[in-house]
């Protein structure tokens, strides 16, 4: 059930990293790279598009996935979640994703390593970006770990 639920709650990262303008509140956007720390302290990323987000952890969980957004709620389009999340959008570059009775913070990255084109050959499964990018995680994830670990 826990994995389920943390499937599940990356499911909406990705969602919220790349929604395009017909997916905005007021106008803060949701597309583009972003990432939360469970309370079991993994890192993950979703990257999120008009329609798909894609989400990504230390686990090396990879998944695409297809989405609507309805008001404050995404609705994942994959017959294995049967889930809507709400999200809040706090500022433009944080936002709080609800799922059950669980919520996570979600931190946008700004993203000066990727184009657009490479998301775009990222998600169609181009190995080399896809290693390039793996090895960008680690790295994005370790500064934030160090960032958390000098902040306790």
């Amino acid at each position: 059930m826990k994995r389920k639920i943390k499937i599940a709650l990356i499911a909406i990262n990705l969602t919220f990293c790349s929604i395009p303008e017909k997916h905005t509140t007021g106008q803060i956007k949701l597309e583009g790279l972003w990432f939360c720390v469970y309370p079991d302290s993994t890192y993950a990323e979703v990257y999120f598009t008009d329609s798909v987000y894609c989400y990504y952890n230390e686990d090396l969980f990879f998944r695409i996935f297809g989405y609507n957004i309805e008001g404050d709620s995404l609705e994942v389009l994959d017959s294995s979640f049967e889930h809507k999340f709400k999200f809040e959008f706090l500022d433009s570059l944080n936002l709080t994703i609800t799922s059950v009775n669980q919520a996570i913070s979600y931190k946008k990255i700004n993203d000066t390593v990727f184009s657009a084109h490479d998301w775009t050959e990222y998600l169609k499964g181009n190995s080399d970006l896809r290693w390039r990018y793996r090895q960008y995680f680690y790295a994005r994830k370790q500064d934030e770990m160090e960032i958390r670990l000098k902040g306790n």
